[in-house]
């Protein structure tokens, strides 16, 4: 059980739909590639208080789905994925029982992606002009995903794609 306390209920539970922000509950049931390393927060060395401040800090944050990543060059950033990790299974949850418990890929990582970059509704497509916006994501295997965004606009891309995307499966 997590109890958590929130100023509304979620508006929304799927962010290429509806503003990430508003959908509150995704940070608690869909990992992203990255997430803050707690060990740099208030509780470890206090590098960082997560409360403001951590946008482009990429020294603050640590893998989640991904347990490692390559700036190859200033255009391409290729994420390893963790293996063995895998999606819930509920067998009372028609939803759970389509993904049935199966292993996340890069496949999903390229889904997840792509419908969140290119879904008119979504805030990363909202927000980002053309020329900052992802240029192409692709399955190098089934744990590797190569990430490509503009050079004057890699470092965003790369915070975006990594740590404001949860993953889901098609």
């Amino acid at each position: 059980t997590i109890t958590t306390v929130a100023g509304s209920d979620p508006m929304g539970f799927d962010e290429a739909y509806t503003f990430e922000f508003f959908c509150t509950s995704l940070k608690v049931t869909n990992e992203e590639l990255l997430m803050g390393d707690w060990l740099k927060g208030p509780a470890g060395t206090n590098d960082i208080d997560w409360y403001t401040g951590y946008v482009g800090r990429t020294d603050v944050l640590t893998g989640c789905l991904a347990e490692s990543w390559d700036l190859v060059d200033d255009t391409t950033v290729v994420f390893h994925l963790r293996h063995g990790v895998h999606y819930a299974v509920n067998l009372d949850s028609e939803a759970s029982r389509l993904v049935n418990g199966r292993e996340v890929t890069a496949e999903d990582v390229v889904f997840s992606q792509t419908r969140t970059w290119e879904t008119p509704s979504s805030l990363i497509n909202i927000l980002y002009p053309p020329e900052q916006r992802l240029v192409s994501i692709k399955a190098l295997d089934k744990y590797t995903g190569e990430c490509k965004g503009p050079s004057q606009a890699c470092g965003l891309v790369w915070w975006t794609t990594a740590e404001q995307c949860r993953i889901i499966p098609p």
